[in-house]
């Protein structure tokens, strides 16, 4: 079947709507709250540099891990709820979603690593070559060599939705079984996603740039930092709405590598 970026993005849609109730539920517990109370408590730091950022990640280790796990299990809550021919309940889909976070950690673990080990033996010669080559040559370099990374990107897309829709548990198994669906559509399948990715970031920037203008106005007229309040419940907002659809993204990629993208979605309406 061929790799149809509307069909895709059609099935993505669709699939959105007939679990829109649901997906919000979810979203606003697994992916809203947690990264707006880390957030809270714990603000990025205002310096630059990779000194403040390990000082920062030092110092919040602890409540950074369990916000990112409980995104975790949001994610598998999301292509359970999408994926799971048995429509199961959210209670249901909670549940089954601890039992593969296991498995779901894993994979992620194995992908980074793949990814950064790419990375390393991508650019090792570009860092030998750095005191003799021009600053333009270099960059050049840096991004042809960096190419091959998003393929293997998109290669590995089909993970999370193979652990869930399959039952795999081993995540060689899972990171196997997601290469040979996506075989010949690496590119196709990365470029979908960088375009929804790019999207979103220029939807955050419009957003961030209004109503930053606004916190300012209100800041000033409050005396206190309720604006700025309000920017991070909205940031945190947007960041579980562009989760949710990357999910479900996700979800559609994989019914598309293997033929199952029409495979209408039921409503699912339990609790």
């Amino acid at each position: 079947m061929t790799f149809s970026y509307s069909a895709v993005w059609d099935e993505t849609v669709r699939t959105l709507r007939a679990h829109s109730t649901l997906l919000i539920a979810v979203a606003g517990v697994f992916l809203f709250l947690p990264p707006l109370i880390a957030s809270y408590v714990a603000p990025p730091p205002q310096e630059q540099g990779s000194a403040a950022i390990m000082d920062y990640y030092s110092e919040n280790f602890g409540i950074i891990l369990i916000a990112q796990l409980i995104a975790f299990v949001g994610n598998l809550v999301l292509l359970t709820l999408v994926l799971d021919d048995r429509h199961p309940t959210v209670a249901g889909s909670i549940r089954t979603a601890l039992a593969m976070l296991p498995a779901y950690l894993l994979v992620t673990i194995v992908s980074a690593v793949m990814l950064f080990a790419g990375a390393v033996l991508a650019t090792l010669p570009l860092y030998l070559l750095a005191p003799v080559l021009p600053g333009v040559m270099l960059a050049i370099g840096f991004f042809l060599l960096l190419l091959p990374l998003f393929h293997l990107m998109g290669r590995l897309v089909a993970a999370g939705p193979i652990l869930v829709a399959e039952g795999r548990r081993n995540p060689f198994d899972i990171i196997r079984r997601s290469f040979e669906i996506s075989r010949g559509n690496g590119w196709a399948v990365v470029g979908l996603i960088l375009l929804v990715v790019v999207a979103f970031l220029i939807l955050m920037l419009a957003v961030t740039l209004v109503f930053g203008s606004i916190q300012l106005i209100v800041d000033r007229s409050t005396g206190g930092s309720v604006g700025a309040f309000l920017l991070l419940i909205l940031n945190s907002a947007i960041g579980a709405a562009f989760n949710t659809v990357l999910m479900v993204l996700f979800a559609s990629i994989y019914q598309r590598l293997t033929n199952g993208a029409q495979r209408a979605p039921a409503p699912t309406s339990g609790i």
